[in-house]
């Protein structure tokens, strides 16, 4: 069976991981691309031979049978477009975080469970062979019951933040600028701009999919400095388990540094030590014992194509989903309290519901 493929959003991240992966796998056949940009819209068409192009998405669902939907839009419109995906029971992958107001994010999961329609969320680390392995393990009980987790993330984001993307398209980011993200899409206050939206987003899901932790409680405090939006932010978290854990990250990384991305998780009979970026993990037992896993490289460091690999596969009936809209659910409560916690100056408590 062939996979037909649609996708929304014809920008930086389209061109550069799922447009690439839709066209390098042998079961999926891209059938249509959206964007009111006409000419990012007929770029995508030229490279990547997309028979169909339209600019609007839901006119787009209406003309064209697709097996498999990807919205890689600005966070402020993945709602209106992946639930009628979702209406209509086909699969979606929607780039993170899934949604900005929890609201929004209730109703998806509600339309995924009435529709039988997998959704899935755009965490490209899940699906290292690091975090597959550490997430058994934690699982398996390796180091016990997890008490505490701590999560650095460091990333090159300021130019972005300040909604000028032109600056990084002469490189010193690891990835391909063909195609730059609009102004606003990273800028603009209260509809995905900031920090937290756009990458802390990334580091607490890997927090929550590695340890199956649940937040509860959260106090953050956040730092715009020039910007409108948040540039770093640090938040203290309670686990309904009783664990705590503390999340960190700043958008100051400078074009041309590594980035940085450190997850350490501490159990009862141990604990384990990530260092994504790098491509090093170890886990750490009782009498001074540590496992070194074997150190990653290459595409393994951060699978750009492994997302739509997994819708590929959740479209044939196939799985894991690595990230599925209820943990991308958790992520969008926790970024939503952790903002609410920064601008009131107190603690917050998530609620799954209302």
């Amino acid at each position: 069976m062939t996979v037909s493929v649609a996708v929304v959003g014809c920008g930086w991240w389209s061109t550069t991981a799922h447009l690439p992966a839709i066209a390098a796998d042998p079961r999926a056949e891209l059938v249509a691309v959206v964007d009111r940009d006409r000419g990012k819209r007929d770029r995508a068409v030229a490279r990547f031979g997309a028979a169909h192009a339209f600019d609007d998405a839901l006119a787009m669902l209406d003309a064209v049978e697709i097996d498999a939907l990807v919205v890689a839009t600005p966070a402020a419109h993945h709602f209106a477009v992946t639930a009628a995906a979702l209406a209509r029971g086909i699969p979606v992958l929607v780039e993170k975080p899934m949604v900005v107001d929890p609201a929004e994010g209730f109703q998806l999961l509600d339309l995924a469970r009435t529709h039988g329609a997998e959704l899935m969320v755009g965490y490209t680390f899940h699906h290292t062979p690091h975090a597959i392995r550490l997430r058994q393990e934690i699982a398996d009980g390796r180091i016990g019951t997890v008490e505490h987790v701590s999560v650095t993330f460091a990333s090159i984001m300021r130019d972005l933040l300040r909604g000028k993307p032109e600056t990084l398209a002469d490189g010193g980011v690891g990835f391909d600028m063909t195609e730059t993200p609009d102004a606003g899409t990273y800028s603009t206050p209260g509809a995905g701009g900031g920090q937290a939206h756009g990458q802390l987003t990334h580091s607490a899901a890997l927090a929550l999919h590695l340890t199956g932790l649940e937040p509860a409680r959260v106090s953050a405090v956040t730092a715009a400095f020039e910007l409108d939006v948040d540039l770093a932010d640090a938040l203290a978290v309670e686990f309904s388990s009783g664990a705590v854990g503390a999340l960190d990250s700043a958008g100051m990384v400078l074009p041309g540094q590594e980035e940085i991305l450190q997850c350490r998780i501490f159990g009862s009979a141990g604990h384990i030590q990530l260092d994504a970026i790098a491509g090093r993990a170890s886990i750490h037992g009782p009498g001074g014992a540590v496992e070194e896993l074997p150190p990653l490289a290459g595409d393994d460091l951060y699978p750009h194509g492994a997302p739509v690999a997994s819708l590929i596969r959740l479209a044939l009936g196939e799985g894991p989903n690595l990230a599925p809209g209820e943990l991308g659910q958790q992520v969008v409560l926790l970024l939503d309290a952790a903002l609410r916690s920064a601008r009131e100056h107190r603690a917050i408590d998530i609620r799954r519901r209302g």
